[in-house]
């Protein structure tokens, strides 16, 4: 079972690379994933190029290399035909499909980032990518022509007319006589069918330079590219020279500053005599004088304080004990009023009930004459007793009230 994650290309198929002018083909590259997504490829040859040049319409997300937008292009997923001169104006833009690739450097075998490869390689290896670009001989005619287009043959012209009215041929070619179709680049005959295609990728077509507007044969278009990047090569060479150059001469003149600077300086502390140097400490004597005097200043007002804020703690603790007694005194008032009142209550029930007792003999014995003596005696007697009671459980109510 493949692991997941980052997975070596040495498992995968070799893939072409295309940074400007340089290609190769490498299985020495690491991605996030099992293998090279269909968006980062070039949707005609299936390079991964550092910049790409992203389609319309039906083919929208997908995009060409430099090198085949160059030549008239058929959709091989949606059958979308999209000429050259189309894509012409075409501006390129950074393939960010390709963040996650990482590939090794040709030069170093440095481990880097696909698309900061080529200023890894212009900055790290000018003169080698210079002498590669020398050295490299092929055109592109050379490495994309294609298989079809190299093994299709010139027929005759009574071949192709047999051809071309027994099969009804879709062409739109007009013959004069029994002549053949002729390419209009390289003057060859050609089969009908395969005219078209031929044209397409002639050598002898013109093509015009997309740097510098010059109209030059598609075979040569190659070369003239590779003159471009080596003269431009070598002017980047030079002015990285002349930079270095202007730097150090910068650095230098910085230098001589910096030293004059120090000279100066020295000069200056030598003209300060001791009289000066002497002023100079008793002032600084002076100074730390006031701010002895000021610390002791600040010192004694912080004991102040300090004693200030004991004696008033202590004074609040003295109230506050007093507090606390004053209360624990009328809570036991409370208590004792309140145990008064339960025994008054307590009375006043027991003398109720002694009274319901003697009201029940008097009613017994009341139609007797003694018996109505004695009962309003003893009516004068409870009165007597009763009446002090209930004054002063009245007198407790209130005081309960208040």
């Amino acid at each position: 079972m493949a692991s997941k994650g980052r997975s070596r290309a040495s498992r995968k198929k070799s893939v072409t690379f295309k940074v400007e002018q340089i290609e190769w083909s490498s299985k020495e590259y690491y991605i996030h994933g099992t293998s090279t997504p269909d968006k980062i490829r070039c949707h005609g040859c299936g390079c991964v190029s550092n910049t790409i040049y992203p389609l319309e319409n039906k083919c929208q997300g997908h995009g060409l290399c430099r090198d085949c937008k160059e030549t008239d292009f058929v959709c091989h997923s949606h059958r979308g035909h999209v000429t050259a001169e189309a894509l012409r104006n075409a501006v390129g833009q950074t393939n960010n499909a390709a963040r996650k690739l990482r590939i090794l450097c040709l030069f170093c075998g440095s481990n880097e980032d696909f698309l900061n490869l080529k200023d890894h390689m212009y900055k790290e290896h000018s003169l080698e990518l210079a002498d590669m670009l020398k050295g490299s001989q092929k055109t592109d005619y050379e490495q994309e022509k294609p298989a079809s287009t190299q093994e299709k043959h010139r027929t005759s012209s009574s071949t192709w007319k047999e051809d071309h009215f027994s099969k009804n041929a879709d062409v739109t070619v007009e013959l004069e006589g029994d002549e053949a179709p002729v390419c209009k680049h390289c003057k060859e005959e050609w089969d009908a069918r395969d005219l078209g295609e031929h044209e397409k990728a002639c050598p002898e077509k013109g093509v015009q330079c997309r740097d510098c507007d010059e109209w030059i044969k598609q075979e040569e278009l190659s070369d003239h590219k590779k003159v471009d990047t080596i003269s431009e090569l070598q002017q980047k060479i030079k002015e990285m020279e002349q930079c270095n150059m202007s730097q150090l001469e910068e650095a230098r003149n910085e230098r001589a500053k910096l030293e004059k600077r120090i000279q100066e300086l020295e000069n200056r502390q030598n003209v300060d005599t001791i009289s000066e140097l002497q002023q100079k400490i008793k002032d600084m004597e002076l100074c730390n004088e006031k701010a002895t005097n000021e610390q002791a200043k600040l010192v004694r007002r912080i004991q102040e304080l300090e004693n200030r804020q004991t004696s008033q703690r202590e004074e609040a603790s003295i109230e506050i004990a007093k507090l606390v007694k004053r209360i624990q005194e009328l809570e036991n008032c409370q208590l004792e009023a309140d145990q008064y009142r339960i025994d008054l209550e307590d009375d006043v029930k027991v003398h109720r009930t002694a009274l319901q007792n003697l009201e029940d003999k008097v009613g017994r014995i009341s139609k007797e004459a003694v018996t109505r003596r004695r009962v309003e005696m003893l009516n004068e007697r409870v009165e007597t007793y009763l009446g002090p009671l209930e004054r002063l459980l009245n007198g407790l109510r209130h005081a309960d009230k208040e």
